[in-house]
């Protein structure tokens, strides 16, 4: 159950700027990250909870961004549905990250971000 003043705070929350600024978050970080990063097939956002990437050296990246306070969060990587059915699940397992983009974020703190990633991915490549 929330409480009543989790409940008020909810109450501010304006979703559709929100999306917006998700969505335009979203964009900015796949125009400013497809040379590093091959943009997934078939993505269409809603309203996006992250910026979703494959890269090999997974655990790396999200030790070294970590390291520079960008929170990135691995996907899938408890996912039980390995088989011949699904075929990229152990790729996506292994692999699969979101880069933070939520609304608090505005294109100065995303540049800076972008500046880091780059460095990290050229370092640990």
């Amino acid at each position: 159950k929330m409480s009543k003043s989790s409940y008020r705070i909810l109450l501010k929350v304006d979703p559709v700027k929100h999306k917006k600024l998700r969505m335009d978050n979203f964009e900015y970080m796949k125009k400013n990250l497809k040379k590093i990063f091959k943009p997934l097939n078939k993505l269409d956002p809603i309203c996006p909870f992250g910026y979703p990437i494959l890269f090999k050296k997974r655990s790396k990246l999200l030790k070294e961004l970590y390291k520079k306070r960008i929170f990135a969060t691995s996907l899938w990587d408890k996912n039980s549905y390995i088989n011949k059915k699904y075929k990229n699940s152990y790729l996506y397992k292994k692999n699969f990250l979101a880069l933070p983009l939520d609304q608090r974020y505005n294109y100065k703190d995303l540049d800076e971000m972008i500046v880091q990633i780059k460095k990290i991915v050229k370092r640990i490549n």
